[in-house]
């Protein structure tokens, strides 16, 4: 991300504020299941860890179906631009 900022020619202070707001966007998620998993008790945290199982087991899948979308998309932006 700090590469792509650089390399946009922005203002460096615009720059900057780009990068906070990417660490936010990056960092919140986390906080906010530190701050479920302490707050809200035994039944939160019981849910949490059921999702947290869930997910190791369905990883792989999810990880790999989520990439072929991703290379998908890229390779049909790609070939787009390809045919201008």
């Amino acid at each position: 991300a700090i590469a792509a900022i650089v390399a946009s020619g922005i203002h460096p202070v615009a720059g900057i504020g780009l990068v906070l707001v990417y660490n936010v966007a990056f960092v919140s998620p986390l906080l906010a299941l530190i701050a479920a998993r302490r707050l809200a008790g035994a039944r939160m945290v019981a849910k949490l860890d059921a999702t947290g199982d869930w997910l190791r087991e369905r990883a792989p899948v999810i990880l790999a179906a989520l990439l072929a979308v991703a290379g998908v998309a890229v390779a049909a932006v790609g070939l787009a631009r390809l045919g201008k």
